[in-house]
């Protein structure tokens, strides 16, 4: 379906209509493209390039931006979660590097995004178990800002994702 290079792999397939789509990049780079913007193109190509990647950076989550949907929530690999104002991010055109989703403490890692229309209730899973909590109970922080820790983590344990509950 997708002629990929030897080191490419692919992350996440969406079905869209001409909605917007975020995507997250393992260095905390951070872009929502119109896909309004990609041509149609054949089945057996490589396709265009979304964001611009460093020499370490690769893709690591994607998800398609509802019209309505106004508020985005991250968490981190250290359980920091946050919620922002989708206004905050800017609808890019698509190849550029984007913007840092969130600040970070002591080489802590973003994980995954949501963003959500309104307040309901999402789960934080780490490498040991869940928790559930609902968002409201989230202050609206600023891009830069850090979060507030979801999720009390044992040595050794991490989050690997956030999906709504």
């Amino acid at each position: 379906a997708i002629n990929l290079k030897d080191d490419d792999e692919v992350v996440s397939v969406h079905f869209v209509n001409n909605e917007k789509v975020g995507i997250l990049t393992s260095e905390g780079n951070f872009v929502i493209i119109e896909t309004e913007e990609i041509n149609p193109i054949g089945r057996a190509t490589a396709g265009v390039r979304a964001i611009k990647l460093g020499a370490n950076d690769s893709v690591i989550s994607s998800h398609v931006i509802c019209q309505k949907d106004n508020m985005l929530v991250t968490i981190s690999r250290g359980g920091l979660t946050k919620k922002t104002s989708l206004d905050e991010f800017l609808v890019c055109n698509r190849g550029i590097k984007g913007r840092k989703i969130s600040g970070t403490r002591d080489n802590d890692l973003i994980v995954d995004f949501l963003t959500l229309s309104e307040d309901c209730d999402i789960i934080s899973i780490s490498n040991k178990g869940t928790i559930k909590f609902n968002t409201s109970e989230l202050r609206s922080l600023s891009r830069d800002a850090t979060g507030v820790k979801a999720i009390t983590l044992n040595e050794g344990d991490y989050v690997v994702d956030l999906i709504r509950g």
